[in-house]
């Protein structure tokens, strides 16, 4: 199974937790990839990724990754699959480009969401996310919190070896200040 992970601006720290977490749950680490502060990895089985998010801190948002192919399999796999699985209606959705790349297939499967959306009779409105995370080493990475977390339905794509597509899940800031106030 392989999982992205947005980590946060400790990439050590970060990995130093999420793989020490792996540990403790029996979860058998196959491969990974880190690039600047998106993580890649195959692991030997499904996660939770809410229950995961919650016991994490160095990790700004984390999804399982859908399909894995190439650029064509992935927009027939968008053509056919359900990929909102929210409640609501009317929602804000944007689609991460981590493919390193500038091309066409960001434009192609953007497109692609926006069709199998509006076949699903939603109402959803694409917001870019426009700003990145400033790392410790002063290397600006993928994926501003604030704006993630402020969008119902985050969406990415990401290349490695083949293309990969999936959604992203975010934790509760609210939550997680309640949290870090009850320690006190």
């Amino acid at each position: 199974m392989r999982y992205l992970f947005l980590i946060g601006r400790n990439a050590e720290l970060s990995l130093a937790e999420l793989f020490s977490y792996f540990e403790k749950n029996a979860i058998g680490l196959l491969e990974y990839k880190l690039e600047k502060n998106i993580l890649l990895v195959d692991i030997n089985k499904d996660i939770d990724v809410d229950k995961t998010l919650k016991e994490l801190g160095g990790v700004i948002a984390a999804g399982k990754v859908l399909f894995f192919g190439e650029i064509s399999e992935i927009v027939k796999k968008l053509d056919k699959e359900v990929i909102y699985f929210g409640s609501e209606n009317k929602f804000k959705f944007s689609l991460l480009n981590l493919t390193n790349e500038e091309s066409d297939d960001y434009d192609l499967v953007l497109d692609k969401i926006k069709q199998n959306l509006k076949r699903e009779k939603l109402k959803a409105m694409f917001k870019y996310i426009r700003r990145g995370v400033k790392m410790q080493n002063d290397e600006i990475a993928e994926g501003s919190p604030s704006e993630i977390y402020g969008l119902d339905e985050v969406y990415f794509l990401i290349k490695d070896k083949q293309f990969g597509f999936g959604f992203l899940k975010s934790y509760d800031t609210k939550e997680v200040s309640q949290r870090y106030e009850e320690t006190l």
